[in-house]
């Protein structure tokens, strides 16, 4: 005879009758979760669309974050595919991202939203929605001769250089490139590979 066995609450594995019981219905790994933690795994599962609720909550995330990053440079560096993205402040902006000047920011706010990602079907990018938000509050930095970024550890200057220029005035990436010491031609050289990823292709 088969024993009966139910859903566990959060994560849906099948777990005995007893445990549920003992547990409020979680299985014993979800019942050793703090509560916050809990209610983030339920809400992941119970997302119909994890990737557009990430979304959501990054670009709520970063309207946020832009008054704690008045003065400094401001920007999100992601891994190379743009799978998970975590926003920072620089002193400077130069031909490379340095780790130990970057100061994080909502760095809480991120371990929740990677939640999501990692409930999302694989091979997504984030880097269309997060090009647009971080232009659409370029303005406030560069008025203030500040630069938004985005790209990725281990980029070159061309490539921060190209990011720089999509998302920023004129203004700030001439200072970029007379900080590097690049032309722009360098720039170009990433026209292709970049303006398809950004146009989404």
């Amino acid at each position: 005879m088969a024993t009966e066995r139910v859903k566990c609450v959060i994560c849906e594995n099948l777990i005995l009758v007893a445990t549920a019981q003992a547990n409020e219905g979680l299985c014993a790994q979800c019942s050793k979760l703090p509560l916050s933690k809990r209610k983030i795994k339920a809400a992941v599962l119970a997302e119909a669309d994890p990737l557009a609720r990430a979304i959501e909550l990054y670009l709520s995330l970063i309207d946020s974050l832009v008054d704690q990053s008045a003065g400094r440079n401001f920007g999100a560096i992601a891994d190379p595919q743009f799978e998970a993205v975590r926003f920072y402040t620089l002193e400077t902006v130069g031909g490379a991202f340095d780790f130990d000047e970057a100061k994080e920011l909502g760095a809480d706010a991120v371990d929740e939203i990677e939640h999501y990602l990692n409930a999302a079907d694989p091979g997504y990018s984030l880097l269309v929605p997060m090009e647009a938000k971080m232009r659409s509050v370029s303005a406030v930095f560069n008025a203030t001769g500040k630069t938004v970024f985005l790209g990725s550890w281990g980029m070159g200057p061309g490539e921060i250089g190209w990011m720089i220029r999509r998302i920023n005035d004129r203004d700030t990436f001439d200072r970029y490139l007379h900080s590097t010491g690049i032309t722009e031609d360098v720039v170009d050289a990433y026209n292709e590979s970049y303006g398809t990823r950004v146009a989404g292709k």
